[in-house]
């Protein structure tokens, strides 16, 4: 759950939001809806840390994931389609990489007692943390937003801004943050892709 209690923010001297309190509680979806320059992009950035308000107070759990689509284009590393949704998953991005320099440090030493022990915990973490669902999982929802399957493996660099900004919001999809804020995400995604993402998140 996130609270907000008598947010205040304010540009020169003109005040953008006073007083705003709010509650998003868990499996809530709610829409901002107002004129262009009341505020509601504003909050948005305020929530996913990108603005500091003046006063009042945003409280949430230590380990809450806020995950943020902009309506402008965002920076993302080079790699593959593919490796950049999968980046979402960081945490299990980084446990199948140590998995696999485990594996070939077995290769050469395939009685060492101590690895095959650290490899062990290392698989039941991956596995409790649905790690080998993480490829399809990606692919499913790249093929939702309309990915083709041999997109998957082109680079990031080949396709256009607002392909790229669909390959980030497969990335928050996959993340499954706590609370995703979505900015105008109708603007990259044609009629198909924009009924799979409604679907998805009801």
């Amino acid at each position: 759950m996130l609270q907000i209690r008598d947010l205040k923010y304010s540009v020169a001297d003109r005040d953008l939001l006073n007083g705003v309190n709010w509650t998003i509680n868990p499996g809530r979806r709610s829409a901002l809806i107002g004129p262009n320059g009341t505020g509601k992009t504003t909050l948005i950035r305020i929530l996913a840390g990108e603005l500091h308000y003046q006063a009042g107070t945003i409280q949430k759990p230590k380990e809450y994931q806020i995950g943020y689509l902009p309506q402008e284009e965002v920076a993302l590393d080079q790699g593959s389609i593919l490796e950049i949704v999968m980046q979402g998953r960081k945490d299990l991005v980084d446990i199948e990489y140590k998995i696999y320099q485990l594996r070939q440090q077995l290769q050469a030493d395939p009685e060492n007692e101590q690895i095959l022990h650290k490899l062990g915990d290392l698989e039941h973490c991956f596995e409790s943390l649905d790690g080998y669902r993480m490829e399809s999982d990606a692919k499913a929802i790249l093929s939702g937003l309309g990915f083709q399957q041999a997109d998957f493996f082109r680079p990031l660099s080949e396709f256009s801004g607002g392909w790229r900004m669909r390959a980030y919001l497969a990335r928050l999809l996959l993340q499954q943050p706590d609370l995703l804020l979505l900015d105008e995400p109708t603007n990259h995604l044609d009629l198909p892709s924009l009924e799979w993402l409604e679907q998805y998140l009801i």
